[in-house]
């Protein structure tokens, strides 16, 4: 090889090199991110709940968000989340943690929800529903939004761990080392309004109807016993698909209670010498609403002729009928007083026997939010009770938890059976009428668990239901037509425009998009590389005479040794 041709060597060498560095730099740099060779990933995102109830303002105020993201710092207090949306996985906060955290200027929060509830601690979820009930009650001046732990979300989560520890290094040294191949993210919502825009035009609809008693007519002098729940259900994320929660199995039972009695009252020598309206009402996880406007419609309103509550027996309210107590399987009959003897509530109390409990609890009127949905009645003075699952008031943490709890059909149908049984023994006063509801007018169970499976896997929040577009309340409604006729009505509210009782808001669903983003000091080191290269080849271009005459003498003399 002549000079000439080594020289010529040397130079594609180099070539190739400088190729070979601007191209596999910015692959390199890819490659490290969880994102892949993607820039960007879309993901959806549920915004925390946000309403008015009686001028109290709940929830997350901010929706937008344009922020770095950060991991959460395993010693508080040693992280700076000023302008940073902070990551974490639901189960490993704590409600002492969380409040350190927003005691800083943290931008905004972002919390991935397990995959699967069931592989989760027990301890694990009674932190994650204590910081539920926390929540519930609080009020946030920053954008709190929830997503599914995806395996594109789990590795996001992990690398910007990597990174909150390469902050907490014990050397500045393993610090810089890991702030270098850390990577970071910007997350980036697609809401960019600055602030959430009431809905107006929400609507809160409840549905009610009536079964007339043996007389033929729903007169002042006939008594009427109304069953009554709610159909909507509540939680720190409205939009989160898969939420219908134990309120599921109660409007199952309510459903079937109503097909049940109406094949009685459908044929005149089976027609107790009762009138029975059922109410299916909304807004019951806002202070019952819902029931307040029936009532309101019913009671205080003068127009009409022929009220449906003018003589009322007894209001049976149902909550969390197919959730399991916690030491026994014993349905709570919740009252505001202890019936008095040789009354209808009474006698329905005493058809639960030993399957129910009593329970009495005052009703503190202090408290504009009530506790239980017979508490909206009995301030009416109407004799009322609610049959429940839940020990305590029905704003308990399993009822109003993003953690999935399976509805036993079993248990739901037992107390659906137990239910017709006791209103049986009240509308026909006999305590002997356990053989009526058997053959066809038997509970079903396959009717249960398609009703519970279905409303189960929708939302049920009454944010999204006072959309008038919701299929929920058409259907439930469309249902209760058939055995109702034409007795079914239904009232529909909206928020009064100068003051309003409730007031929900926009943008509970979005898309935040994670753009993979490198740290400062990466940017730093890539400069300093590129300056050194570029010196080195300076250097080279330089004194390329010298170099190609020395690389050429020891080629000869290697070649000579060898």
């Amino acid at each position: 090889m002549t000079m000439e041709e080594f020289t010529t060597t040397v130079c594609d060498l180099g070539r190739w090199h400088l190729v070979a560095a601007v191209l596999l730099l910015p692959l390199l740099a890819a490659l490290n991110s969880p994102l892949g060779g993607e820039a960007s990933s879309d993901f959806p995102a549920y915004r925390m709940y946000q309403y008015d109830l009686y001028g109290k303002a709940y929830g997350c105020k901010q929706s937008r968000l344009n922020l770095e993201a950060a991991a959460l710092s395993t010693t508080p207090g040693s992280s700076n989340y000023a302008r940073r949306c902070l990551v974490y996985r639901a189960l490993d906060l704590t409600v002492d943690h969380i409040k350190a955290i927003l005691a800083t200027t943290v931008g905004g929060l972002l919390v991935l929800l397990p995959p699967d509830w069931s592989v989760a601690s027990a301890e694990a979820i009674a932190a994650f529903q204590q910081l539920e009930s926390w929540a519930l009650s609080e009020e946030f001046d920053l954008p709190v939004y929830f997503a599914a732990e995806t395996p594109v979300l789990r590795g996001v989560h992990q690398s910007l761990v990597a990174g909150t520890a390469a902050s907490e290094a014990p050397t500045a040294a393993q610090a810089l080392v890991r702030s270098i191949s850390a990577a970071g993210y910007q997350l980036v919502t697609a809401t960019t309004d600055a602030a959430n825009k009431p809905l107006p035009n929400a609507e809160l609809t409840t549905l009610y109807g009536l079964l007339t008693a043996d007389s033929g007519d729903s007169s002042d002098e006939t008594p009427t016993v109304v069953i009554a729940t709610h159909y909507d259900t509540a939680g720190m994320v409205p939009g989160w698909p898969a939420h219908g929660g134990p309120q599921s199995g109660t409007v199952a039972a309510f459903l079937e209670t109503l097909r049940l009695l109406s094949l009685l009252y459908s044929q005149p020598a089976t027609r107790p010498l009762y009138n029975v309206v059922f109410v299916l009402s909304a807004g019951g996880q806002y202070s019952y609403q819902g029931d307040k406007l029936f009532l309101e419609e019913q009671l205080d309103n003068s127009n009409i002729d022929n009220p449906l509550l003018s003589n009322v027996a007894v209001v049976v309210c149902l909550d969390g009928f197919g959730v399991e107590t916690e030491s026994d399987n014993r349905i709570r009959l919740h009252v505001s007083k202890p019936p008095r003897n040789g009354t209808d509530s009474e006698r329905l109390v005493a058809a639960w026997g030993r399957n129910g409990l009593l329970v009495s609890k005052k009703i503190n009127l202090a408290d504009e939010v009530l506790s239980w949905q017979h508490e909206r009645y009995s301030i009416k003075r109407l004799p009322a009770l609610t049959l429940s699952g839940y020990a305590g008031p029905s704003r308990d943490p399993w009822a109003r938890s993003l953690v999935p709890r399976t509805v036993d059909i079993g248990l739901l149908g037992d107390r659906t059976t137990r239910l017709v049984d006791s209103l049986g023994e009240l509308l026909y006063s006999n305590t002997d009428v356990a053989r009526v509801f058997q053959g066809q007018l038997s509970v079903c169970r396959d009717s249960l668990a398609s009703w519970v499976d279905y409303l189960s896997g929708v939302p049920g929040n009454q944010a999204l239901l006072g959309n008038p577009n919701q299929a929920l309340p058409a259907l439930l409604e469309a249902h209760m037509r058939q055995y109702l006729g034409a007795s079914l009505s239904r009232v529909s509210v909206k928020p009064d425009r100068r003051d309003p009782d409730f007031m929900f808001y926009d943008a509970m669903t979005t898309k935040i998009t994670a753009y993979g983003v490198k740290p400062a000091i990466f940017d730093l080191v890539v400069a300093m590389a590129a300056a050194l290269y570029l010196g080195v080849l300076y250097l080279c271009v330089w004194k390329f005479d010298w170099l190609t005459s020395w690389a050429w003498s020891c080629s000869r003399t290697i070649k000579r040794i060898t």
